[in-house]
């Protein structure tokens, strides 16, 4: 018997971003339950950040490069204090939230289309 619709054999991705968050809620299970198990010892404080680069995956679904980067930042930096990458603290770290969100606005500033409207003048 041959099927009429060939509709199970492929695929489509309806939504991507939900793909994005279902990813991220198996991934931080599956960390938790290592952790639990005392198979993975994760240290404290390094979970939530990745709660940033899935924000971050998430805008890159969505095609918005400025909140991409930004959220990447933001992620990284926290990951970096929580595993004391290069000696980083919350009290040395924070500058970089500065770089993050000034990042984010130059990158939406040299992408996003020029809008024409009331701000601008026009001379006759």
């Amino acid at each position: 018997m041959q099927r009429t619709e060939d509709s199970h054999a492929e695929v489509k991705m309806r939504d991507p971003k939900n793909v994005i968050w279902g990813l991220f809620l198996i991934l931080i299970g599956v960390l938790l339950l290592l952790e639990r198990l005392h198979v993975l010892i994760v240290p404290a404080g390094t979970l939530w950040p990745i709660v940033f680069i899935a924000l971050a995956a998430n805008s890159a679904v969505e095609r918005k490069a400025s909140a991409t980067i930004m959220f990447l930042a933001l992620g990284l930096m926290f990951l970096g204090v929580g595993l004391g990458w290069f000696g980083l603290t919350f009290h040395t770290a924070w500058p970089l939230l500065m770089v993050a969100a000034g990042l984010g606005m130059l990158i939406n500033a040299l992408t996003a289309p020029r809008r024409h409207g009331a701000d601008e003048v026009t001379h006759e």
